[in-house]
């Protein structure tokens, strides 16, 4: 056999070694289930002490600060607002960076928590389902304990009612209108418990 036939074959080989790395892995990582938040938090003040305007550009520059404070293993992004609420970054995967973007809508639920819905989806050259996607960065990120991926309802929920601030007080999303520059928060004081 030719020595450049034979070269071709190993380098083939090694391909489709690889490929089939990346579907097994692919399998693996999937096979979670959406996380659910628990109940609300229960011992806050009955109303706000404060209400927070903010605008995208303020809300960017602390996400992001907050996003930098916490690593997240294989996964690197930044968030940026804009009509969506958009996260761009590198997920690290059999040692090669793979860029993402995801563009979602937010909305505030009735507890006021962040409900982040996804609109659109991009993973280096691969053409995946969106909740695949959502699949991959739910099992390589080591996202904060309040953050839950929920890939079957291609969404990212973000429970406000578990995020302390200097251990005594609480957001709660009120208005999210990206478009309209319109950001709104309750801060909740936690109230004392009764002995």
């Amino acid at each position: 056999m030719n020595k450049w036939k034979r070269a071709f074959l190993i380098i083939a080989g090694i391909d489709l070694i690889f490929i089939i790395a990346v579907i097994v892995m692919f399998i693996i990582l999937t096979q979670g289930q959406d996380r659910l938040p628990p109940a609300p938090r229960g011992n806050l003040s009955a109303a706000p002490i404060f209400t927070v305007n903010a605008d995208k550009k303020q809300l960017t520059n602390m996400v992001n600060s907050e996003i930098a404070k916490h690593p997240t293993g294989n996964l690197t992004y930044h968030v940026d607002l804009k009509n969506t609420l958009d996260i761009t970054g590198d997920l690290k995967l059999f040692g090669l960076g793979i860029p993402f973007t995801l563009k979602f809508n937010p909305n505030v639920d009735q507890q006021g928590n962040i409900v982040l819905k996804e609109q659109e989806v991009k993973l280096g050259q691969f053409a995946l389902p969106e909740s695949q996607v959502l699949k991959f960065i739910q099992a390589g990120a080591g996202l904060p304990s309040w953050i839950y991926v929920n890939p079957g309802k291609k969404e990212i929920y973000v429970d406000m009612n578990h995020v302390v601030i200097k251990d005594r007080f609480y957001l709660k999303a009120k208005d999210i209108d990206l478009p309209n520059n319109k950001i709104i928060f309750d801060v909740y004081q936690k109230s004392a418990v009764k002995k």
